[in-house]
């Protein structure tokens, strides 16, 4: 059984714990920077792939981070990036 819980609400700030048949598996940091993406994140794969006329559309970019004390196994991090990359 997943549950997600927050932990912190900030105005550009929340913290989430997200837990897999009752055990913490991470806790998940989502930024809102309220800006468009930098040049060094345009440098960065995969977003160096894309056309500077598409990045240039984004005017809000979320930073997503997953914090966790081990290594996450494959199908754990999988889930959690698709959880939150939607």
């Amino acid at each position: 059984m997943i549950s997600v819980d927050r932990k912190l609400r900030l105005r550009d700030l929340e913290i989430f714990r997200f837990l897999k048949d009752n055990v913490v598996l991470a806790y998940v940091i989502i930024e809102d920077t309220r800006k468009p993406y930098t040049e060094e994140d345009k440098k960065l794969d995969p977003l160096c792939f894309l056309d500077e006329e598409d990045l240039n559309e984004i005017v809000n970019v979320f930073k997503i981070y997953f914090l966790s004390d081990e290594p996450l196994k494959r199908n754990d991090s999988v889930m959690l990036r698709e959880f939150f990359g939607n």
